[in-house]
Order: structure tokens, then sequence, then C-alpha cells
């Protein structure tokens, strides 16, 4: 019972020293969509590092606020619901909107 104690306190602590020294991921910036359906229709969606944010598509622009959980983006939009994006370790998200299509969109810049 000693040394399983003993494993388990040091597997603990192994395991809080590896994620605490994994480098933050910095997702606030400008995102484009990359390689449209539609290409007259350009889709950007913007990321405040105080975790706002807004969609943009051609010349409507909604906003919204953001919170990353795990592997995904929350984009909670004024009227209450909420759209789930994956985070991408390419500095890229794929956001599916419910009934329309998947988007993916690319880091343009900070």
């Amino acid at each position: 019972m000693k040394y399983f104690r003993i494993f388990l306190l040091s597997s603990i602590i192994t395991f809080l020293i590896i994620v605490s020294c994994q480098p933050g991921r910095n997702i606030a910036g400008k995102y484009q969509e990359e390689n449209p359906l539609d290409q007259d229709v350009l889709v950007v969606l913007s990321l405040t590092s105080d975790g706002k944010g807004s969609w943009s598509v051609d010349d409507e622009t909604v906003s919204f606020k953001w919170k990353v959980h795990d592997d995904e983006i929350w984009l909670h939009t004024p009227s209450g619901g909420v759209i789930v994006g994956k985070l991408l370790q390419t500095d890229s998200i794929i956001v599916t909107l419910p009934g329309i299509k998947k988007i993916f969109l690319k880091k343009i810049r900070q």
C-alpha cells in the first residue's frame, strides 16, 4: 500500500509538471476562410485577447464572446447560442455550422 501511494503521488506530480510546462496557445487574432466554395463570399473571424470577437461574412458582422475549452473554442452568440469550433495545431479552426457546412479558418495575423 505504501508503494502504491508513492507511485500515485509521483504520477500526479509528473502529470502536473508536464501540463504546466506546455506553452499556452495564442488563440487571439484574425482568421480567414481558406478555400471557400464561393469565392465571392469572404468569411473572417476576429478574436481579441479579452474574450470578445466578431464573425464577418461580406459586409455583415456579428459580435460574440469566446472561450477555450480543451481543444475547442466556444463562440457565445448574443442570442444565447453557442457555436463550437475545433482548434487545430496549425493555427486553424474548423467551425461546423449546423445545416450549412464546415468552415476551415486559417490564422492570417495576430
